[in-house]
């Protein structure tokens, strides 16, 4: 710089050459941020005219892997200790007179069950329950949501957590159903 005292013209170029500057880091940061992006795989070329679905594929951003670590863990091979389980469902309280609890097995079933099959309703009962303790930080999440989120975000947001909520129910219904197969096949082997 020169010596020169700065007067309010310069002082504006001087200003106007700084603000440039952070326009051409802010877009240098935007065009690093674009070219990190993973890019859709090209349509590929199918020998039939049928229509094909794409596929998109993404990454979490480092932010989302900081606060659910969890997104680094193995799907199905990962298992908390008892005590860990509880201390994590006993953070959220349950909605009042939402029952979490699977049902116990058919009376009349229980009673005829072999020990294989009385193990088998047991796994199932045990699957249900622990699937069932899901809801209850999701409901609670729901709820805090329900109380931040602008108005304009709560239909998008609240239709993710419903699927979500959707899926996990399913899944209950279907270890029920295998349950109550189970059962009508020990009161009535010939059930299929």
């Amino acid at each position: 710089m020169s010596d020169q005292p700065m007067t309010p013209d310069t002082t504006q170029i001087q200003q106007l050459v700084e603000q440039v500057a952070r326009q051409q880091q802010l877009l240098e940061d935007l065009y690093q941020a674009h070219a990190d992006t993973v890019v859709p795989p090209p349509v590929p070329q199918v020998p039939h005219d049928l229509p094909v679905r794409l596929s998109f594929d993404w990454s979490p951003s480092p932010t989302l892997v900081q606060l659910m670590p969890t997104l680094e863990q193995a799907t199905f091979t990962s298992t908390l200790a008892a005590e860990e389980r509880i201390q994590v469902i006993d953070r959220y309280p349950p909605i009042c007179g939402f029952n979490y609890k699977a049902p116990a097995p058919v009376p009349e079933a229980a009673r005829l069950f072999s020990k294989r099959q009385a193990a088998d309703d047991a796994s199932l009962h045990t699957f249900q329950y622990t699937l069932s303790a899901v809801l209850r930080p999701l409901d609670v999440l729901g709820h805090m949501l329900l109380l931040i989120l602008q108005p304009d975000q709560i239909d998008h947001i609240f239709a993710m957590l419903n699927d979500i909520r959707t899926l996990i129910l399913h899944t209950e219904g279907t270890i029920n159903q295998a349950r109550n197969q189970l059962a009508l096949r020990t009161v009535n082997p010939s059930i299929r």
